[in-house]
């Protein structure tokens, strides 16, 4: 290692998959730059992690494949300008407002948040992180201005948070914010959580879910609220704070007081989990399936693609190689 480091001799194929196996990392990790722009890391601020080794690996390798089938065509570029960061928390609720709106929902749960966060621009990856920050996102940039973004989130934490970590991550993607350090930090993630708070959990749902409640049991609406709009306990009792149906000290005894599985099921409410771990969206999986069966990707690295969601013997069949096509294509005649 250290004749190699001095440049006193080269490193072989093997050597280098061989510490490409034991660092855990891709072998372009040691040949290609990395994608340069992280947009935001999110963690729990009253738990410390040891390391964001395990993010760090997952959001370059992530980012690396995204850029392998951007530049091969088999994924395209989103167009979507990004917004200005909201300077205050009306902004921010008028931000999750017009997304609301250009997805054509009213008050009602926003769900299949993978797929409405890869319509916006965001591929998103779950992979169990355990230990680890909830998500980090970074934005690849085209030659002509295009933006697309791409997210792991740590799939290690509970349905609620996941929706929310993603949810997160698209807020700094959409407002354009590559390089958090440039605002100030405090501000910028205020105005995101809120932001993320509007879109999960729009003010008439709110309402409408207090009204279900009786009007007066914060405990049941809170847990009506999160079973609804799958969002994490803590964040449905915030809400009720935000839009001034309870007072803090209520809401301190409602964190306090954290339901069970069974109180959720008491009440009869469905629940489908997103985002558990391994995922990759829907767009994104048929488009590197696509390229599969196209001949454009092996089967070994279309399971890599997809975060070996699929098996080898799950991939589809391969369409036939029409020869003469095939011929004509080397014939310096045609």
């Amino acid at each position: 290692m250290v004749r190699l480091e001095a440049g006193e001799r080269k490193v072989s194929a093997t050597e280098l998959a061989t510490i490409a196996q034991v660092l855990d990392l891709p072998i372009d990790w040691f040949v290609l730059e990395s994608a340069p722009a992280v947009v935001s890391r999110r963690r729990d601020t009253h738990r410390q992690h040891t390391s964001t080794r395990a993010l760090d690996v997952a959001v370059d390798r992530a980012s690396r494949d995204v850029q392998f089938l951007l530049d091969r065509g088999i994924l395209t570029w989103s167009k979507r300008e990004p917004v200005a960061v909201p300077q205050n928390h009306s902004q921010a609720e008028h931000l999750a407002e017009s997304i609301r709106a250009d997805l054509r929902l009213n008050d009602e749960p926003l769900l299949g948040l993978a797929e409405v966060a890869e319509g916006l621009g965001v591929i998103a990856f779950s992979l169990d992180l355990g230990d680890a920050p909830d998500g980090a996102c970074v934005e690849l940039d085209g030659d002509e201005g295009e933006r697309v973004g791409v997210a792991v989130i740590n799939g290690a934490e509970e349905p609620g948070r996941r929706r929310w970590s993603l949810a997160h991550e698209l807020g700094h993607f959409l407002v354009g914010d590559a390089y958090a350090s440039d605002h100030p930090a405090g501000d910028v993630e205020r105005y995101i959580n809120s932001f993320v708070t509007y879109l999960l959990m729009p003010r008439n749902g709110v309402l409408k879910v207090w009204r279900d409640a009786g009007g007066a049991d914060a405990r049941r609406a809170a847990l009506l609220l999160a079973a609804r709009y799958h969002t994490s306990w803590s964040a449905a009792c915030s809400q009720l704070v935000n839009v001034q149906l309870i007072d803090h000290s209520r809401l301190h005894e409602l964190k306090r007081a954290e339901p069970t599985r069974g109180d959720y099921v008491a009440l009869g409410e469905a629940w489908t989990e997103e985002l558990r771990p391994p995922a990759v969206p829907r767009r994104y999986t048929q488009s590197v399936l696509g390229a599969y069966t196209g001949g454009q990707l092996t089967a070994q690295r279309t399971v890599e693609l997809l975060r070996s969601t699929l098996s080898a013997p799950e991939l589809p069949t391969p369409a036939q190689i029409d020869l003469d096509r095939l011929r004509s294509a080397f014939d310096p005649l045609t």
